[in-house]
C-alpha cells in the first residue's frame, strides 16, 4: 500500500519538437497572455512539446524550462529548412532597388500577413529589393488581391518578405518628383553623364513604374532620365508604357562599352521577351528581342494549404441558437425568402494627397505599426 508513496512523478511524453517562428517569444505559465513569462526564446530555437489544448502548446527549451505558447508561431522542421532554401535562393538574385524603412519593420517567412515574423529592419537601415508578390484572399468564390510584397536582403544577411507600403525607395530627391505618383519599383544607375564645360556630372536613371498596385507583374512602364546641361533641367530620354513587365531589370553593355539595359516583358500571346536597349547620350536605342524564360520559383515555406482546410461545420452553441430561435418562430429562412441587401454609397480611402471616394494610390496613417 505505501510502496507507491515515494515514487517519482511520470515524465511527460514528448510530443514532437517544433522551432520558435518570430524573432522573440514568450513562453508562459498558463494559456494565453495573462500567464506570467517563464522564458523568452529567439527565432529558430528548438523546443520540444509536451502538451496540446487547443491551439496551445506546452513546451520545454533546451535549458529544461517549460512554458505555453501559441502553436501558430511555431515552425516545423521542414519549413525550418524552406527558410535556409529561401536565403540561398534569395542570396544570387540581384538587386532590384535599394530602400529603407522609417520605423522597425517586421519580415515574414511568406508574402502573407498571417506567415511568421521571425526578424525586423531597422529604422533608417537599407535593404535590396528582390522580388515582388501579390497576396490574395477568397471573397464570395472569388480570388481578390490583397497586398503587394517584396522580397528583401537586409545588412544583416537576413532575407524574408515585407509589406511593399512601407518601403521608401531611396531614389535621389531632385528626380522622384517626376513619378507622378506611381509606384517606383526597380531603379538603377545607368550611367555617368558630364557637363563639359565645368566637368560636373549626373547620374543617368533607369527606373520601372505600375500605375496602380497589387499588379499580377512587377511594372507597366519604365523611364529613362538624364540631366541636359544646357537646360539645367531634368529630361526623359526614352520611356514605355502599357507593359507588362517582370524582374529582373539589368544593366548590361551590348557592345561591350556603350551601357545598356535589359527588361523582360510579355508579348501578346503571354510569352516572356527580354529587350535590350542600349543609351548613347540622349538617345536609347533596341538592340536585340529574344524570347526567354520564367525565373526559377522562389522557395515557399511549407505547411497546410488554406483552400485545402475543411470547410467550417456548424458548431454545438450554433445549433442550439437555432433551434431556441425556431422555438419563436425564428429559424432560418427558407430558400425562397427574399434576402435584403446592403451595398456601400462609397468608398473612401486615405490618399497622400487628399481624402475622397474611390482613390485606388492609399499610404499607412501616421504612427501605424508595422505589420
Amino acid at each position: 500500500m505505501l510502496a507507491g508513496c515515494g515514487a517519482r512523478p511520470t515524465e511527460p511524453k514528448s510530443l514532437g519538437y517544433a522551432y520558435t517562428g518570430p524573432a522573440s517569444l514568450n513562453l508562459r505559465s498558463d494559456l494565453g497572455l495573462n500567464g506570467a513569462t517563464t522564458a523568452t526564446v529567439q527565432h529558430g530555437s528548438r523546443l520540444e512539446i509536451l502538451e496540446k489544448k487547443r491551439k496551445f502548446v506546452r513546451v520545454r527549451t533546451a535549458t529544461g524550462t517549460e512554458g505555453w505558447a501559441d502553436s501558430t508561431l511555431l515552425l516545423t522542421q521542414a519549413q525550418m529548412d524552406d527558410l535556409q532554401k529561401l536565403a540561398a535562393h534569395a542570396e544570387a538574385m540581384p538587386s532590384q532597388a535599394v530602400a529603407t524603412v522609417f520605423d522597425k519593420l517586421n519580415v515574414h517567412a511568406g508574402p502573407d500577413r498571417t506567415s511568421a515574423s521571425f526578424t525586423q529592419v531597422n529604422e533608417g537601415d537599407d535593404i535590396d529589393v528582390l522580388a515582388h508578390r501579390v497576396s490574395t484572399r477568397v471573397v464570395d468564390g472569388e480570388t481578390r488581391p490583397l497586398d503587394d510584397w517584396f522580397l528583401i536582403r537586409a545588412e544583416a544577411g537576413s532575407t524574408g518578405w515585407v509589406l511593399s507600403r512601407n518601403l521608401l525607395m531611396k531614389v535621389p530627391d531632385e528626380i522622384v518628383q517626376y513619378a507622378s505618383g506611381q509606384y517606383i519599383t526597380a531603379y538603377k544607375p545607368l550611367a555617368e553623364l558630364r557637363n563639359p564645360a565645368t566637368g560636373d556630372s549626373k547620374t543617368v536613371w533607369l527606373w520601372t513604374t505600375s500605375v496602380t498596385s497589387r499588379l499580377p507583374y512587377d511594372f507597366d512602364g519604365f523611364r529613362i532620365f538624364f540631366y541636359n546641361w544646357k537646360r539645367n533641367r531634368w529630361e526623359t530620354s526614352y520611356s514605355e508604357h502599357e507593359l507588362k513587365g517582370h524582374y529582373p531589370v539589368e544593366l548590361v553593355k551590348p557592345d561591350g562599352q556603350t551601357p545598356g539595359f535589359s527588361v523582360v516583358v510579355e508579348a501578346s500571346d503571354g510569352s516572356l521577351v527580354k529587350k535590350t536597349y542600349s543609351w548613347n547620350a540622349p538617345l536609347v536605342k533596341l538592340v536585340s528581342k529574344v524570347p526567354t524564360q520564367p525565373q526559377p520559383p522562389i522557395p515557399e515555406l511549407g505547411g497546410p494549404s488554406k483552400e485545402k482546410q475543411a470547410p467550417a461545420t456548424e458548431s454545438w452553441t450554433d445549433r442550439v441558437k437555432t433551434t431556441v430561435s425556431g422555438w419563436f418562430g425564428g429559424g432560418k429562412e427558407k430558400e425562397d425568402t427574399p434576402k435584403r441587401v446592403y451595398k456601400p454609397i462609397a468608398r473612401f480611402t486615405f490618399s497622400t494627397v487628399s481624402i475622397a471616394a474611390g482613390v485606388t494610390r492609399s499610404a499607412p496613417l501616421a504612427n501605424t505599426p508595422a505589420i
